[in-house]
C-alpha cells in the first residue's frame, strides 16, 4: 500500500470479495491479525501499519520522513490507503477471469469490476448522472 504501481500512480485501495461467509470471516480474522503484528512494529521509515477503521474496512498508514523547517527530520505516519473487504453479492452470475465459460456478464461493471463499499471517511461515491434529466428552464 502506497508503492507506485506500474502506471505510476500509488496503490491507495485493496478491496477484497469474497464468495462464503466462510471466506470473509477467514479474510477478516487474517487481517485482524495482521493489525495486532504490525502495532507491535517499531516506528521507523517505510513501517506500514494497519488499523481496523469499521467492520471490513482498515486504514494502512505508513511511516515517511519529513524534513522540518530547523533541518531536522522527523518520521510521521500518513494515510497510505485502505483495505476494504465485503461479501460478493450472492445475485451476481459466475464469472471468470481467464475468459473461460460463457455466463452472463449481467450485474458486473466492464473488465469485472464491481462497485464497492467506500470507507466513512472518504468521499461518498458520486451521483450517476443522465442525459435526461436536464436542468428545468423556464419557458419563454
Amino acid at each position: 500500500m502506497g508503492a507506485k504501481t506500474t502506471l505510476g500512480q500509488p496503490l491507495r485501495r485493496v478491496v477484497v470479495f469474497s464468495r462464503t461467509s466462510r471466506i470473509h470471516l477467514r479474510v477478516l480474522a487474517t487481517l485482524d491479525g495482521l493489525v495486532k503484528d504490525s502495532a507491535a512494529v517499531g516506528l521507523m521509515e517505510g513501517r506500514r501499519q494497519l488499523k481496523l477503521v469499521e467492520t471490513g474496512c482498515y486504514e494502512v498508514h505508513q511511516s515517511v520522513e519529513v524534513k522540518l523547517r530547523d533541518g531536522r527530520s522527523q518520521l510521521q505516519d500518513r494515510l497510505a490507503g485502505y483495505v476494504i473487504v465485503q461479501e460478493l453479492p450472492n445475485w451476481l452470475p459466475r464469472v471468470r477471469l481467464d475468459g473461460r465459460g460463457d455466463w452472463s456478464m449481467r450485474g458486473w461493471f466492464d473488465d469485472n469490476y464491481l462497485p464497492y463499499r467506500r470507507p466513512a471517511a472518504m468521499a461518498p461515491w458520486p451521483r450517476p448522472k443522465s442525459p435526461l434529466l436536464q436542468p428545468h428552464r423556464g419557458h419563454n
